[in-house]
């Protein structure tokens, strides 16, 4: 988990949410260039992610016990973002961000919404970032992941930038992909990540 704005913030909820997004773009730029320079080439599977993101009022600060205390951020918009991230394998993505996010950075970054998820017993909207829009931004981040020795400037444009993917079909393509079957997409049990086993059933 990583989150931006707290300890430390840029000075705007809006700049604090477009450096989360760009950092997630970032991640994906050097991921490609991992996948695409390991040594065995298409014989070693492919590395992927899934990122997550959105943006509320969290409480932050030193939580735990004497045994154990660590510096974090809980809150409903947490847990929003960790269930955020989960859709990213039914929703064929890598990064994903809800409408929260979305409203504040949707004039920095190319777009595609996904299908809706019920939280809190609300509609909220979920979107699948696929590249920097031709902005300042676009030259900024570029700039950062130039001068990181193990990338590739070519590599890189082929995954962010100018060059890079405009659409999330193209994206897909791009990351190999599978193109999900969004019309029989059951988001309640994407949400159920444990079964309960009965006492008596259970081995002992």
């Amino acid at each position: 988990m990583a989150h931006w704005g707290a300890v430390e913030t840029m000075g705007s909820p809006a700049q604090d949410a477009l450096n989360g997004v760009s950092c997630a773009l970032m991640m994906r730029a050097c991921l490609f260039n991992f996948n695409a320079n390991r040594s065995g080439g298409d014989k070693e599977p492919k590395i992927k992610i899934g990122c997550g993101l959105n943006t509320g009022t969290v409480l932050a600060g030193q939580i735990g016990s004497a045994e154990r205390i660590v510096y974090t951020v809980i809150g409903r918009p947490v847990g929003f973002a960790d269930r955020t991230e989960t859709f990213n394998k039914p929703f064929g993505g890598e990064i994903l961000i809800s409408g929260n996010t979305w409203n504040f950075v949707k004039d920095y970054f190319i777009t595609e919404e996904m299908p809706s998820v019920t939280e809190a017993g609300k509609k909220e909207r979920i979107f699948a970032v696929v590249n920097v829009k031709d902005t300042a931004e676009t030259d900024r981040i570029l700039k950062l992941l130039d001068a990181m020795p193990f990338n590739s400037p070519a590599l890189t444009r082929l995954c962010i930038g100018r060059e890079g993917p405009q659409t999330l079909a193209q994206l897909r393509k791009l990351l190999n992909i599978p193109t999900p079957d969004l019309s029989n997409l059951n988001l309640d049990e994407e949400e159920k990540k444990y079964s309960l086993v009965p006492v008596a059933a259970a081995n002992t």
